[in-house]
């Protein structure tokens, strides 16, 4: 069978040994470390279209096909923080939401049109989804109890934006959030009701938006274009 050109690569990295190149980390470091691997692993290969979703342990090396597949090609794929549910979404707005750590599907999901933007909260509670000029907050589902809707919608806007949502953003403490879209605007948003807060729009990017980002203590937002 052909192996895939980034398969390659990555089979011929090896885990640093003790005494090789480096100090050996701390166990705790390690697994902290294998965890945030597998997540760039999971994004980088949504890049490319594929039905089945799998992800690489770079630590071990070794690579493991999810036991599932989705409709279609996927187009996006996102970990929740706390690494327990996996979104995967395909080019037509089906989802699958997966206990990443027993690796069963909760639930299935359709969003109803493509997915142009999707993210976990910092504390896992909840997801943003936007959909075209469509945004969409939803509460987790949770891994340990059952129930008849999984998916909660906590908050929806319907026209935040004049063009497509290309990215979504939040601050540390999952209070607030900021959207940016193709209309060259970037929206900041509280996720709970707050007294006398008002929505506020940052305009005059003369080119396209590629991402935005609150800073460390959550006081500036920084912005590419």
């Amino acid at each position: 069978m052909r192996q895939h050109p980034v398969c390659r690569g990555l089979s011929k990295w090896r885990p640093v040994e003790s005494g090789a190149t480096g100090p050996a980390q701390p166990r705790r470091q390690q697994v902290d470390d294998v965890r945030s691997h597998e997540v760039r692993a999971l994004h980088f290969f949504s890049k490319h279209s594929f039905i089945h979703s799998f992800f690489f342990n770079f630590y071990s090396n070794v690579s493991r096909t999810l036991p599932f597949q989705n409709r279609s090609n996927i187009a996006r794929i996102v970990l929740s923080p706390d690494n327990k549910i996996l979104l995967t979404i395909d080019v037509d707005g089906y989802a699958l939401f997966i206990n990443f750590q027993k690796q069963v599907v909760i639930a299935h999901f359709n969003f109803r049109g493509p997915v142009t933007a999707c993210t976990f909260s910092p504390d896992s509670r909840f997801f943003g989804i936007a959909t075209g000029k469509k945004f969409k907050i939803f509460e987790s589902p949770s891994v340990t109890t059952k129930c008849f809707s999984p998916l909660v919608l906590y908050k929806k806007y319907g026209n935040l934006h004049t063009a497509d949502i290309t990215g979504i953003s939040w601050t540390s403490d999952s209070r607030f959030f900021i959207t940016w879209s193709d209309d060259l605007t970037i929206k900041l948003m509280s996720l709970h009701k707050i007294r006398d807060f008002l929505p506020f729009t940052f305009s005059g990017y003369h080119k396209k938006i590629v991402s935005a980002f609150f800073n460390e203590n959550d006081t500036r937002i920084f912005s590419v274009s």
